[in-house]
């Protein structure tokens, strides 16, 4: 009797929060063996009371009681396990100030996308047991406030200094603030300790690319490949990789791989649509965004076809798609712009620049929104504040940005307008002819820029000033 009773309660000891606390919810898994215990003791009990009709009686009775029992609370605990969100929302209905519950309730609101909720269950998990380690660090992905999310992650590895997830986390959110040799150092530190970690590989080849590392980023995303060929993230992170090198065609194979192996892999999807769009292949590009879209009606995808409709000059169905983009998705700032731009060449000017008004007021430095009501203000001859804008969308360029050329471009176009050419002093060359030549520099392919500047310097030869026609940016008073 002694020993069967053993069985029943050894087992259950180190689960019973009695010597040590092992944070979680005692588990079926806990009572397989103290249930063979039970059993045992049951049937030894029946076998000693044989000889004795009126025990035996009330023995039999009662393990028929319990056995039924526990067959009506298995038949309801196995609807519990219907799925984890039902298995979850038991748990924390049986024990609702249990941190495990609430850290695993939270998870499961965050796989779902419900946010707000799972914040709210981190933050109490956290409540219960604030050196929750890995509750601190999910909770630091959900957070807007990237101070706070900082302070989050680095409570995480106060706690646990070997948590690769969240130095992944932190090195993150560094790079992002443009701190990259700090983000370098934990990415390295994440992959010391977990050699297999494939994320933190192709966030430290991102680097080395953007550092010009390119050999060394290549390196890494060939070996996260090597480690999981399955991995349609890692496919899609070396197409990523090839697009912004150059190799456009390699790149769309990548896409196709990480498509083939994850067919609803959205990224990939709308990655390929673009470089599709690249390579001038706007028929398969739509059909993708079209793909994307069917798996998830996102504003950024919707705003992508429409961006391609407008590229090809197919404004009646781009103005159909924004119109339904914006009716969905008010706050969609970049839909907002490009609707404008689709309103522009409908000559809607009136309901374009309160679009692009609405963005600039919720944010002054919107270059795209100021750079574009510049070029609204140019075509309806409001040219003073036309300059306005387009000075103010040049301020928030870098030197060295590509996409910046053609905003240099139009503020030629307009100081052309403005007729400043004849304001330029001796020994220089006018505002107009140094944009073009700024726009030239950062995009020497652009056709366009040549046939303004040959106008210009055209003009100028018969006006005030003399251009030397062998270099575009070289001119010289007369």
């Amino acid at each position: 009797m002694l020993m069967y009773l053993c069985i029943l309660v050894l087992p259950f000891l180190p689960a019973s929060n009695i010597f040590i606390t092992v944070g979680f919810v005692v588990a079926e898994r806990v009572l397989y063996i103290p249930s063979i215990g039970f059993c045992i003791l049951i049937t030894y009990g029946l076998r000693k009371l044989r000889n004795s009709s009126r025990f035996y009686w009330m023995w039999q009775s009662c393990t028929i009681i319990l056995i039924v029992l526990f067959m009506a609370r298995t038949v309801i605990r196995n609807k519990d396990w219907k799925s984890r969100e039902t298995l979850f929302t038991s748990g924390l209905t049986s024990v609702p100030h249990n941190a495990k519950v609430h850290y695993n309730f939270a998870n499961l609101q965050k796989d779902l996308g419900n946010f707000d909720t799972a914040v709210e269950h981190y933050r109490m998990a956290l409540s219960l047991w604030p050196n929750h380690a890995s509750a601190h660090n999910n909770l630091g992905t959900l957070l807007s406030d990237t101070k706070e999310a900082e302070h989050h992650f680095k409570l995480a590895l106060l706690i646990n200094s070997h948590h690769p997830r969240a130095l992944f986390n932190l090195a993150s959110l560094y790079s992002k603030q443009g701190r990259t040799q700090v983000s370098q150092e934990l990415l390295q530190r994440a992959i010391e300790l977990d050699k297999e970690f494939i994320e933190a590989y192709s966030s430290l080849a991102t680097i080395y690319a953007e550092e010009g590392k390119l050999d060394e980023a290549e390196s890494l995303h060939l070996k996260a490949l090597s480690m999981d060929p399955n991995n349609a993230d890692s496919f899609n992170n070396y197409g990523t990789f090839l697009q912004k090198s150059g190799r456009v065609e390699e790149a769309v194979q990548q896409y196709r791989q990480a498509m083939r192996l994850q067919p609803n892999h959205t990224v990939a999807i709308v990655n390929a649509a673009r470089s599709l769009r690249a390579l001038k292949n706007n028929r398969e590009a739509e059909e993708l965004y079209k793909r994307a879209l069917s798996i998830n009606s996102e504003p950024k995808i919707m705003d992508n076809l429409g961006v391609l409709y407008i590229s090809a000059g197919r404004i009646a169905e781009a103005n159909k798609l924004y119109k339904e983009l914006h009716e969905k998705y008010t706050d969609y700032v970049e839909g907002r712009v490009h609707f404008a731009q689709v309103l522009m060449q409908e000559r809607s000017f009136q309901q374009a620049e309160m679009l692009l008004q609405s963005v600039i007021q919720e944010n002054n430095t919107h270059r795209d929104a100021l750079h574009q009501l510049s070029l609204l203000y140019s075509q309806v001859n409001r040219t003073t504040e036309a300059l306005e804008h387009i000075l103010k969308s040049l301020n928030l360029c870098s030197s060295s940005e590509t996409a910046c050329a053609q905003l240099h471009a139009d503020h030629g176009d307009i100081l052309k307008d403005l007729k400043q050419w004849e304001d330029a002093a001796q020994g220089e060359c006018h505002q107009a002819l140094r944009h073009y030549h700024e726009a030239y520099m950062l995009d020497p392919d652009n056709q366009l820029l040549h046939e303004n500047m040959r106008k210009l310097k055209l003009h100028l030869v018969d006006g005030s000033g003399a251009c030397d026609s062998e270099q575009p940016a070289t001119c010289k008073s007369r």
